[in-house]
């Protein structure tokens, strides 16, 4: 449901949608109702309806968990090597995720990653110091047409200080 705690499009809506004049149409969400598979099945024909076939993204936001996930595609499941546009995943504790997958995200002009918290630091330093691993470290999946942007606070910025925070771009 749209207003879960783990839904990434609450989040986004609640803390910057909501705040910078978006029109409701230029949202495309997921939707509600149906089977996860119709779920991700429908919202992969909006988007090429709507962004072209295949679809691309002039940005995409994205998160890193402190179990180095982004969006869905969660570390030794595999599901950074899912192919097409969206995917249907499992997260750790077993609930089932909607997910674009990383060769969509990578149909972006700009990935922009945010990264806050001490729990995150540990998941920022191994991708950031890591050889492409796709399946233990989703992000490196990810390769966009054009930046792939990381801005992290000083709690999650590897070798930060306390009023260091850390921009890496790459």
């Amino acid at each position: 449901p749209l207003d879960h705690a783990d839904r990434n499009e609450r989040s986004a809506r609640e803390t910057l949608l909501a705040h910078v004049g978006v029109p409701e149409a230029h949202i495309l969400g997921w939707g509600e109702g149906g089977s996860a598979e119709e779920l991700a099945h429908a919202h992969a024909r909006r988007l090429v309806d709507v962004l072209g076939d295949p679809p691309a993204f002039d940005l995409v936001l994205l998160g890193l968990g402190s179990d180095a996930h982004t969006a869905s595609l969660f570390p030794g499941t595999g599901a950074a090597a899912a192919r097409g546009i969206t995917a249907v995943t499992t997260a750790p504790d077993g609930t089932r995720r909607l997910t674009l997958t990383a060769e969509a995200l990578s149909r972006s002009e700009e990935i922009l990653v945010l990264v806050a918290g001490a729990d995150k630091r540990a998941a920022l330093a191994r991708t950031l110091r890591s050889e492409v691993d796709p399946d233990a470290l989703p992000l490196t999946a990810l390769v966009p047409t054009g930046r792939l942007v990381v801005l992290a606070d000083a709690a999650a910025a590897p070798g930060s200080g306390p009023a260091n925070g850390v921009g890496v771009e790459g």
